[in-house]
């Protein structure tokens, strides 16, 4: 009896611990002052945008999505000198980028060398530089910044084996400016908030269209809606068995199709966004997810083929551990 009550004592234990990870307060972090700053979130005010919000996927606009990156990726142990892999990837901070392991995974096991991947910032169109509005206003044109360090969550294996996320650390500041600007993290209310049900916006284009098997150069934005914990539960149920080993089903959501919306290889790693006002503090742009896999081999009827996202917020501890300054890569090689 006495050892019945010691494991009922351990498993309560146990639940309050996970119930305490997966809703903290991230604000209480030493390092919480590095992530959300002032310009966290916001659009660029140029942008006429909120006419547009009624339509579900359509370009982007210049200055829209001043967060989202094109990453860069050649391993000259495998790649040709003109061959790369293109993920996307999402700003948090003027030195970090959050984006997705998978992309990474042709390296193996074997440390990212610096100078093989970069990112590019500040750019809508591929087809153009810089990136002008019909009523000709352009941004300035885009910069790029080589990843000093890649730094995983859980490896760097398949997308469906879940956790899969990574940070990149460029070799120095990003410049901020109205084209070039962080994601919110999420906190306060956010941080128990089930989205289920509820539109939000994901990002895609920037390589060949997986359907037509057309090449895109412009980004494009959709608003689809979140699937719901049951909704969840149907595509989770039938994935691969690695995913379902693993703490995946509380670190993960879907997201459903929309008519017109368009898939590529390169969206992964691509943010999910929510607008949320948090308190007294204006409406802004928070990162929910990233993007790890679309499943091929899951369709409901409601949604057509789920993408399945990373959530962020379940991996705020991990995040903010690894962006502390005194982690920061020094004496690089030279940059000309």
């Amino acid at each position: 009896m006495k050892f019945r009550t010691y494991l009922c004592a351990v498993g309560l234990l146990s639940i309050t611990f996970v119930k305490a990870f997966l809703l903290p307060d991230p604000t209480t972090h030493k390092n919480w002052n590095l992530v959300n700053h002032d310009n966290c979130g916001i659009q660029n005010n140029h942008i006429e945008q909120r006419q547009l919000l009624i339509s579900f996927v359509r370009d982007a606009n210049i200055g829209e999505h001043p967060w989202v990156v094109s990453v860069y990726i050649q391993n000259p142990a495998v790649d040709h000198v003109i061959n790369h892999t293109i993920c996307m990837g999402a700003i948090i901070t003027d030195r970090h980028v959050l984006s997705a392991s998978s992309c990474f995974n042709k390296f193996g096991s074997q440390e990212v060398p610096y100078r093989s991947v970069r990112v590019r910032v500040g750019e809508l169109d591929k087809g153009t530089n810089p990136d002008c509005s019909s009523d000709n206003h352009c941004a300035p044109k885009y910069n790029e910044y080589e990843i000093a360090k890649v730094t995983y969550h859980s490896g760097n294996g398949y997308a469906e084996d879940g956790m899969n996320i990574a940070l990149l650390t460029t070799d120095r500041q990003m410049e901020f400016n109205d084209y070039v600007a962080p994601l919110c993290l999420e906190h306060g209310d956010l941080m128990e908030t089930d989205y289920g049900g509820q539109l939000g916006i994901k990002l895609s284009g920037w390589g060949k269209n997986n359907d037509s098997n057309v090449e895109e150069k412009k980004l494009k934005q959709a608003r689809v809606l979140v699937l719901t914990e049951e909704e969840n539960t149907q595509v989770f149920n039938q994935l691969r068995g690695s995913f379902l080993r693993r703490a995946n089903r509380e670190s993960s959501f879907c997201v459903g199709q929309t008519g017109g919306e368009s898939r590529h290889d390169t969206d992964i790693g691509g943010p999910f966004m929510m607008e949320r006002a948090v308190g007294s503090d204006r409406a802004r742009m928070y990162l929910v997810g990233i993007l790890s896999f679309s499943t091929d081999r899951v369709n409901l009827p409601q949604h057509g083929v789920p993408d399945v996202y990373v959530k962020v917020k379940f991996f705020w501890p991990w995040i903010l551990d690894q962006i502390d300054p005194d982690l920061l890569p020094t004496d690089l090689p030279h940059t000309s």
